[in-house]
């Protein structure tokens, strides 16, 4: 039926993409092929397809309607190597059809969208410059929701066992910063080795590469997005400590600040961030797996007085965090590994 979509756009002389008639036939051969097999990889594929298929025929039904919403895309599949009800044959083909759409969408995605977008950032840079205190009223919202949510488990009693998810969601988060890492500490060591120590704190050479822009952005939003940590610790009824939602909170709200300011000492804030989740989570990760490996401890960040591209509001407010943040972590230390250990002189 869906292969219809196909007449509209010819009839209405649209330009007619090769992703859009393969994607048709080899789903349509696919799904016949395997439906037989009755695999048990088939309900990855029917339930992903229909959420995709929900999501993308209501945006062009909308768009036929001339109305305008943001676009939505979805990208598809994950399997391993244990052993399950599909044969060798179906597990092999689909994931040779699901790569091939994985490149094929990709390549659709950035020759439509990214290359064909002309990207002026200081929109962005104002946007948040603008709208940074949005952050506060998130952070007013996710305190407001910890009380509430620690009485709801005090009244459920029995913790929710949400170990394979937290597995997937400190993995996905220990991934995303190791690209982050990645991504942004080449500049930071150039810019070191170079320029020198006091540039890497004074020169904004970084807003010149859009792809580093791109992924400071990311890292600014992330922090959103890391408040769910706070969920599992609750969720679990694990103990919550102060200095877990203070560091949230500060760094949401610091990071939303100074990211319109476009300050030389974020490179540092975002490359020290990122290596130490790109650790921590990694840590955690395997810590939800059941494997045992060295806890691995990082402390952060340093500067001077020396004037460069960075507001005074910007540099004391960053100072302030960073110490706060370093008296802290260290008082969690001394009180979590130090105090606990009977030292047998």
């Amino acid at each position: 039926i869906e292969l219809i979509d196909t007449l509209f756009i010819l009839l209405r002389n649209g330009k007619l993409l090769t992703l859009h008639w393969i994607h048709h036939c080899l789903t349509l051969c696919y799904s016949w092929y395997v439906f037989s097999d009755i695999p048990a990889t088939a309900r990855w594929m029917v339930g992903m397809n229909f959420i995709a298929h929900s999501l993308m025929y209501t945006y062009y039904a909308l768009k036929a309607m001339r109305i305008s919403i943001p676009l939505v895309i979805i990208i598809e599949y994950k399997n391993t190597g244990i052993p399950c009800d599909a044969s060798k044959s179906v597990v092999t083909s689909g994931l040779a059809l699901y790569t091939l759409f994985l490149l094929m969408f990709t390549n659709f995605f950035i020759n439509s969208y990214l290359r064909k977008q002309k990207h002026n950032f200081d929109d962005y840079v104002e946007i948040m410059h603008q709208k940074w205190h949005y952050s506060v009223y998130i952070s007013i919202g996710y305190i407001i929701l910890i009380p509430i949510l620690k009485q709801w488990m005090k009244y459920r009693g029995k913790p929710y066992n949400l170990r394979t998810l937290l597995t997937f969601w400190n993995s996905f988060l220990a991934v995303f910063s190791i690209i982050g890492v990645i991504r942004c500490l080449p500049e930071f060591a150039y810019i070191l080795s170079t320029k020198g120590f006091t540039a890497s704190f004074c020169q904004s050479d970084y807003y010149k590469d859009l792809r580093l822009n791109w992924w400071y952005l990311f890292f600014v939003w992330s922090k959103v997005i890391e408040l769910i940590d706070t969920l599992f610790i609750l969720l679990r009824n694990g103990k919550l400590l102060t200095l877990h939602w203070i560091h949230h909170v500060l760094t949401l709200c610091y990071s939303w600040y100074v990211f319109g300011d476009v300050p030389a000492t974020a490179r540092w804030m975002v490359g020290m961030n990122f290596i130490a989740h790109s650790l921590m989570y990694t840590y955690y990760a395997l810590k939800a797996m059941r494997i045992s490996i060295p806890l691995v401890i990082i402390i952060e960040y340093k500067n001077t007085g020396i004037p460069c591209d960075a507001s005074l509001s910007v540099v004391t407010s960053g100072l302030a965090l960073y110490t706060l943040f370093l008296l802290m972590f260290t008082n969690f230390f001394i009180n979590s590994y130090l105090r606990k250990q009977k030292h047998n002189i």
